[in-house]
């Protein structure tokens, strides 16, 4: 505390220091007055009074930061535990644990028995070390899953609580060398986990909520052989390993969630209908679950936005469903990449999967829906880049498709092919934003010219860079035919084709630009229908359309509106009307699992008995 006192000719600064024990001020000390004045000014004063002032730098008061703060207290909590002393929240996610040494009984929803419940002492690692093979310690079970994976902390720059010193930022670990052992590590682990899978499955270590072991199996294997191919949601290694343990990768939520998606694939007659139990477990467990943002619920919130809208019957909960995991994704800040310093290797693998297989669903569900999007590509730093690449010269075979059992197999290409489908997603955020925004029509002509070149360009770049294995000729005769998800890949490429050149022609909504670049676009559409149709055919004759996922139901129905206006110009026996007849078989082999594609072609564009 300062005070100033004029006296004579000068002024003189004097300084009073507060007693905080007494609450008086203590007597004035002597204080230069240079501290106060310029860096010139402060030469000039120190002549004068003859002193050669010097001032220490004031230390700097380091800023409460809330990441800092929430590690503590996550640290004071894990602490708390092993002295025995923890929080009533910590002791109620240790249910359902088996004691050391105890007989492996199945845990909940397992008949015969009940499990015992674990010493409140027992934190998360002592629950793996329990849970896993004598001979695996704790610290190789794989990357550390405590601490704030889930914690929400993203605030902007406008926000009253944005930290601009962030004092526990991520250094990127750019290295090669580094990339490569975070590789090494994570796919380690992957095939680690994979091993673990039977083991805990026989000890009756999984949770499959009061589903029978074997049905709850035999749903997650179809999970895992077609769904999960699509869009990466959901990452085996660690949901598996944490069902096992209750760990933060797996919840009851995200369980159901998959068994509901899955259940429609399955040959099994005694499933047939079974959907409606797992969509009202959904529901019961959902309400709890929407209070605070987690990975979990996330990825169960996108499943079931996939599955909701291939039926049809629940448009607008898939859209609620998918905006709700938007949000709680802004709400961690996954949506900006290394924010958390203390999330393990693992933790940001995952992270970015579930990113950007948001980012995925939100193109998908704004072109199927004709609605803007909600993950902009300006407000996104994530990069599209995934570690752990087990799964992609994994051996696949269609266990989820019927009438398969001439496929010799192929490696699984998951990994490059969710690569390459975010890519493609970035160009297929520019299209919707540009093209079909509601008030593209208001743009100049000029700009739509350019706009319309550069996404063209964007486009052939995008496939001229696809790597070699993930090509596909048509006609089928050189090699084996990809699986679903590569062939889904190719899809979308003419889909995005044919709706980015689609306004420009004739009767569409930005066609009065130019008459030649309206016949050059309308060359496109047909070119891009008429491959899609090869794929269609290539696909039914490989896999079968009956389950065909619904990205290939909406190519499908884009390539109709294409090929139904030339048949109309052409008539019976034309090649549009030929492929326009493979469309409409196409629906009609698939309504039972996307249903929205086959009533929209019929009720707008074809008649059934036309065909």
């Amino acid at each position: 505390m300062s005070k100033l006192q004029v006296s004579g000719r000068f002024t003189r600064f004097t300084r009073f220091s507060i007693n905080s024990a007494q609450g008086v001020l203590s007597s004035p000390k002597p204080w230069c007055p240079s501290f106060f004045q310029s860096p010139v000014t402060d030469i000039t004063t120190s002549r004068l009074y003859s002193k050669n002032c010097q001032y220490p730098p004031l230390p700097k008061k380091p800023k409460p930061l809330r990441n800092r703060l929430a590690c503590l207290e996550e640290e004071n909590r894990q602490l708390q535990a092993r002295l025995g002393n923890t929080p009533p929240d910590a002791a109620a996610s240790s249910d359902s644990i088996e004691h050391p040494g105890s007989a492996p009984s199945r845990v909940a929803g397992n008949a015969g028995t009940a499990s015992p419940t674990i010493s409140t002492t027992t934190n998360l690692a002592q629950h793996r070390a329990i849970l896993l093979p004598e001979s695996q310690t704790p610290a190789s079970a794989g990357p550390s899953v405590i601490g704030s994976i889930s914690q929400s902390g993203y605030y902007g720059r406008t926000s009253a609580l944005f930290d601009d010193e962030p004092s526990d930022s991520r250094v990127p670990r750019t290295s090669h060398q580094a990339a490569e052992y975070t590789r090494r590590q994570l796919m380690g682990e992957a095939a680690h986990q994979r091993q673990l899978e039977t083991l805990n499955y026989n000890a009756g270590r999984l949770d499959f909520d009061g589903v029978d072991p074997e049905v709850g199996m035999h749903l997650l294997s179809l999970h895992w052989n077609r769904q999960h191919h699509s869009h990466l949601i959901t990452y085996r290694p660690a949901f598996m390993r944490d069902m096992a343990c209750q760990g933060p990768y797996f919840s009851k939520l995200l369980l159901n969630a998959i068994y509901f998606g899955s259940c429609k694939f399955s040959p099994q007659a005694e499933l047939k209908g079974i959907h409606t139990r797992f969509r009202k477990r959904v529901r019961e467990l959902l309400g709890g679950a929407l209070d605070r943002s987690e990975i979990v619920t996330i990825q169960a919130l996108l499943v079931m936005t996939n599955s909701l809208f291939a039926l049809g019957d629940e448009r607008s909960a898939a859209w609620i469903y998918a905006g709700i995991a938007f949000r709680m994704l802004i709400d961690l800040g996954a949506h900006v990449d290394g924010l958390n310093a203390k999330v393990s290797e693992e933790d940001l693998e995952i992270r970015r999967r579930v990113f950007w297989g948001a980012f995925v669903v939100d193109k998908i569900q704004s072109l199927y829906q004709g609605r803007p999007v909600s993950i902009q590509e300006a407000d996104i730093k994530v990069p599209i880049l995934f570690q752990d690449r087990y799964e992609e010269l994994e051996h696949w075979t269609p266990f989820a498709y019927p009438d398969t059992a001439s496929y010799p197999g192929s490696p699984a290409y998951s990994v490059s092919t969710f690569t390459e489908l975010c890519k493609l997603s970035v160009i297929m955020n520019a299209i919707l934003n540009n093209v079909y925004g509601v008030k593209s029509s208001k743009r100049a002509p000029t700009t739509l010219t350019k706009d319309l070149e550069r996404m063209q360009m964007d486009l052939e770049g995008w496939k001229a860079a696809l790597p070699e294995h993930l090509t596909f000729d048509l006609s089928g005769l050189n090699k084996t035919v990809p699986p679903p998800h590569v062939l889904s890949l190719h899809a979308m490429y003419n889909v995005l084709l044919i709706l980015l050149h689609r306004p420009f022609v004739s009767e569409g909504h930005l066609h009065s630009i130019s008459p030649s670049i309206a016949s050059n676009s309308f060359s496109v559409c047909a070119q891009a229908a008429s491959r899609t149709v090869q794929l269609l055919r290539n696909y039914e004759k490989t896999f079968s359309i009956r389950h065909a996922p619904y990205l290939i139901a909406y190519a499908t129905y884009v390539a109709a509106t294409i090929h139904v206006r030339i048949a109309a110009q052409l008539g019976p026996g034309s090649e549009a009307y030929n492929s326009l007849r493979t469309c409409c078989s196409v629906f009609a082999k698939n309504q039972d699992t996307n249903s929205v594609c086959y009533r929209n072609i019929f009720k707008h564009h074809v008649r059934p008995r036309s065909f």
